[in-house]
């Protein structure tokens, strides 16, 4: 069954199995905050879900390298510095496009987590755009739309400034 790129706007999923979504995405974008950026509410679909993990701490990088050691690994949450849980607030991340390079890196790790460890994952990517996209727009347009992953995991920068 071929991958699928779905288009919702400022962003993309590409969705690991084709035609279905997974249990997991992975947010693959340049990442910043501002103090004026605000924060919001993480849906809480009564289940225990969504997490939001976090592999770096608040006001600082990370390095391009640990966004594809996570995503190739069988139980990511293992390596997060930070997890936020339903109904949490979380800051309201500025997010921006990964060069084209990082996202076909972060698919060929996907794929290798479902060859060695059977689990899958969903990518989303940021489109280039005039102005900023924030994380809750990202998360907020996923719930209007009925796709409601178990997991987050955040592989931003959370730089501040």
């Amino acid at each position: 069954m071929p991958n699928q790129i779905v288009d919702f706007g400022k962003f993309v999923v590409w969705r690991f199995t084709g035609e279905h979504y997974a249990t997991q995405a992975f947010i693959c974008s340049h990442g910043g905050y501002d103090d004026n950026d605000g924060s919001f509410t993480l849906p809480d679909y009564n289940s225990g879900a969504p997490e939001m993990l976090f592999y770096g701490p608040h006001g600082q990088p990370i390095t391009v390298g640990r966004c594809n050691h996570v995503i190739a690994q069988p139980d990511p949450k293992q390596e997060a510095t930070a997890i936020a849980g339903p109904g949490s607030n979380i800051w309201n991340y500025r997010l921006s496009k990964f060069p084209s390079d990082w996202f076909d890196n972060a698919t060929v790790s996907a794929k290798r987590a479902k060859e060695t460890h059977d689990v899958n994952h969903d990518i989303i990517l940021l489109k280039d755009q005039a102005g900023p996209t924030f994380l809750g727009e990202v998360i907020g347009t996923l719930d209007q739309r009925g796709i409601r992953y178990l997991a987050f995991h955040f592989m931003a920068c959370r730089s501040t400034g």
